[in-house]
């Protein structure tokens, strides 16, 4: 082997390196205080296998380039998912003759409070609840060529951990919350903790209010405003304030600057606003903003944005949730009114490449309002108004929400380019078959919105990623139609390693 080892100080280096070259195993210790010609010749040694093994102490973590290195050894703890990927980058070089990584941790039954969950979330990404699922489940959602295999043992200390450490338990992040001097905003918290929003907001009734209020951060008639999580909707002594922070994480997608310098704007208003302060392309905003954060719609759009108003506890949190959700934001995102220079598309308040539930994509369009609300469950919907097909796809089809007959094989080819099937009885000379095949010849448009799967770890419909328009490019086959649509703008890289997964578990 040719092995890198991370080691806790000097004296530990020392000693890995001693008991190696005991063992038969010809290795050196490598410091922070050893000059650059003895590292690099003891790097030259490791490339030639003159010696199998380094064992490192401040150094290595970055900026060395040995792609021979076939084997890394984890010998010292780090809650640091940078640190713990960039010693893990040390062997992920592909080299000749090199045919895998082998990685060794030995930070096994570690104190209760370590963060297995932001180790694996480094490697696999997901919120806490989504990787307690793929440990449990064997990691089944990676990259195709990429496994992650945990023995018995391992996985049971992993899930224990994951059960007990900071954020298993709403108490958890109370006790975490009463450690800090207040005030303390929710974005210092999250960084603080290492956590993430979606781990905040997991369950019913979880949200930064009700945490600031139970670690005593408010006064006590705040305090007392608030129900208990698991209390009946009616006894609350504060009905909207309670349905409104459970609303809350049906928010956490938003991710694009239009959408939240509105909502900032409405919010930190100094008064209530009214329905005629806005454009029909900021209306169309609000709409879709109100349709998900009120599940009974017992509203009119200038009541509902009221009764938001008024709520001043709702109205703080959620100006330091949309702080924590631009700074997160991971994709650039285009207007598509720019992207197609369609009149139509003008009042449309869509982004490519940004993330909406399908309610806010139907008040975008101006079929659902507060007043009026339209659902639409499946398939791609016509709509006549913008002269467009709005395709809402799947990539992950479960058995538990598919039917055989509706479980199409929809996935990328290139970050450009989509594979996707039509309805199973749209036939080619069908009007709307003919529609898709030659939509640009009759003035309409195909918009496409993507996500990986249905439901998320915690029950929650997934969002939507919005790819926007897309070209005919070739079909086969009908009942269903097997279409390929060409992308005006790629997909971010993110999403096509998702989307391209989906036809490698075919």
């Amino acid at each position: 082997m040719r092995a890198l080892g991370f080691c806790v100080g000097v004296r530990h280096a020392e000693f890995m390196a001693r008991r190696f070259q005991s063992a038969g195993i010809p290795s050196e210790a490598i410091l922070g205080t050893t000059d650059s010609d003895q590292r690099d010749t003891a790097l030259r040694r490791l490339r030639n296998r003159e010696i199998n093994c380094i064992f490192a102490v401040d150094i290595f973590n970055e900026g060395v380039d040995v792609p021979e290195v076939d084997t890394v050894m984890f010998l010292r703890p780090t809650e640091s998912s940078l640190v713990f990927l960039q010693q893990l980058g040390r062997g992920l070089r592909r080299a000749a003759k090199k045919r895998c990584l082998t990685v060794l941790d030995f930070i096994g039954n570690a104190n209760r409070n370590f963060r297995f969950d932001l180790r694996y979330r480094a490697l696999a990404g997901g919120s806490r609840r989504e990787i307690q699922e793929q440990v449990a489940n064997g990691f089944p959602y990676l990259p195709a060529g990429c496994s992650i295999q945990l023995d018995r043992e391992s996985s049971r200390i992993v899930l224990q951990n994951l059960r007990e450490s900071i954020g298993s338990t709403f108490r958890s992040f109370v006790n975490e919350l009463r450690l800090s001097q207040p005030p303390i905003d929710l974005s210092t918290f999250l960084h603080k903790t290492a956590i993430e929003v979606e781990d905040l907001y997991r369950g019913r009734g979880w949200s930064w209010t009700r945490l600031k209020r139970e670690a005593g951060f408010e006064p006590e008639s705040e305090r007392q405003a608030m129900a208990i999580a698991d209390a009946p909707m009616e006894t609350s002594p504060n009905r909207d304030e309670e349905v409104l922070l459970n609303g809350l994480p049906r928010l956490l997608h938003v991710d694009d600057e239009r959408r939240i310098g509105l909502l900032r704007s409405v919010l930190g208003a100094s008064a209530p606003p009214s329905g005629d302060d806005f454009t029909t392309f900021e209306r169309r905003i609000l709409e879709g903003f109100l349709l998900i954060t009120w599940p009974d719609r017992q509203n009119d759009f200038d009541s509902a944005l009221a009764r938001v108003w008024n709520q001043k506890s709702v109205r703080a949190e959620l100006l330091e949730l949309l702080d924590v959700l631009d700074d997160r934001a991971s994709h650039l995102t285009f207007p598509l009114f720019n992207e197609t220079g369609e009149k139509a598309f003008e009042n449309v308040p869509l982004a490519v490449h940004a993330r909406y539930s399908r309610d806010e994509v139907l008040a975008a369009i101006g079929r659902s309002t507060v007043d009026k609300p339209f659902s639409h469950r499946e398939g791609p919907l016509p709509d006549e108004a913008t002269k467009t097909d709005y395709c809402f796809i799947t990539l992950e089809k479960s058995e538990k929400y598919y039917s055989p007959s509706t479980r199409y094989r929809d996935y990328a080819i290139s970050p450009d380019v989509f594979h996707w099937e039509s309805q199973s009885q749209t036939r080619e000379k069908s009007p709307t078959g003919q529609r898709y095949i030659h939509h640009a010849d009759l003035g309409w448009h195909v918009m496409l919105f993507v996500r990986p799967r249905n439901k998320d770890a915690s029950g929650r419909a997934v969002p939507f990623t919005f790819l926007g328009p897309a070209t005919y490019l070739e079909h086969q086959g009908e009942r269903p139609m097997t279409i390929l649509w060409k992308l005006h703008r790629p997909m971010p890289l993110d999403l096509f390693s998702n989307a391209r997964i989906a036809a490698g578990s075919r």
